[in-house]
């Protein structure tokens, strides 16, 4: 079982990945001007040849780009969601389990709460579910209660009125998040919060705003429409996926003699 300090480790492991994705971006921005640079400065080729050749060396980098882009998409959610298992596995293994004695005890005093709540005004049913949740210190029972709570708090928010509903909402919020930190083992709770933060990166864009602009600015709006998303434009491009479709190659030779005619 690894501890929490393991699941960092390899969430580190995707935050450094990402991170150097913009200067790795840089390089290839170099070469590719490097590359346009000597078309341009060749005074062998005529325009119309000059033109023909910078639009090849666009789609060559584009293609190499977007190949370097699904693979490090694909090591950085490798990294995540190995983090995300052992954070989950960590929980699982750090939540003791209950008897079914306290189990049942513990649904009977939560249903007579709920029912009370109903009955009660959003005021009073508020009072009641606070005090009840001061009282839970198990993380088996809170998750209990947490897989409930929208239910429970509905009838008060439901019959309060626009103010009161929403300073409602934020005190219960706050004692149910009181009550999950009372009841949590550190190290779950520290699992806990590696896992928000790897379901976020795992549902947020890999190149940072820098990285796209250039993207945009550079290779144009193909680079820049597939660059979160590279697998897409390999399967829609199959005969893209391998390294003769971005490194030189016998046609570019060609085409190079033809851009002196």
């Amino acid at each position: 079982m690894a501890n929490i300090q393991k699941i960092r480790e390899i969430v580190s492991k995707a935050q450094e990945l990402q991170a150097s994705s913009t200067s790795e971006y840089r390089k290839l921005q170099d070469y590719h001007r490097q590359e346009i640079s000597k078309i341009r400065s060749n005074k062998d080729f005529t325009e119309t040849g000059k033109e023909k050749l910078m639009q090849t060396a666009k789609q060559k980098t584009t293609i190499r780009f977007l190949n370097g882009a699904r693979e490090a998409r694909k090591q950085y959610d490798s990294h995540l969601s190995e983090a995300k298992k052992l954070a989950k596995d960590l929980i699982y293994s750090k939540t003791p389990k209950l008897d079914d004695e306290v189990v049942g005890r513990f649904t009977r005093d939560f249903n007579e709460i709920k029912t009370a709540i109903m009955l009660s005004n959003p005021q009073k049913g508020k009072e009641l579910l606070e005090n009840f949740l001061k009282d839970v210190n198990e993380p088996a029972l809170a998750e209990m209660v947490k897989n409930q709570f929208a239910e429970v708090i509905q009838p008060i928010l439901s019959g309060a009125n626009a103010a009161d509903a929403g300073k409602y909402r934020r005190d219960l919020l706050d004692s149910f998040e009181q009550l999950k930190v009372r009841s949590m083992d550190p190290e779950a709770r520290d699992a806990i919060q590696v896992l928000d933060y790897v379901d976020a990166a795992l549902n947020s864009k890999f190149f940072n705003l820098a990285v796209e602009q250039a993207i945009g600015e550079n290779l144009g709006r193909t680079a820049k429409d597939y660059m979160h998303k590279p697998h897409e434009y390999f399967e829609l491009h199959p005969e893209h996926d391998n390294p003769q479709a971005y490194e030189r190659t016998v046609d570019d030779i060609i085409a190079e003699n033809e851009a002196t005619m």
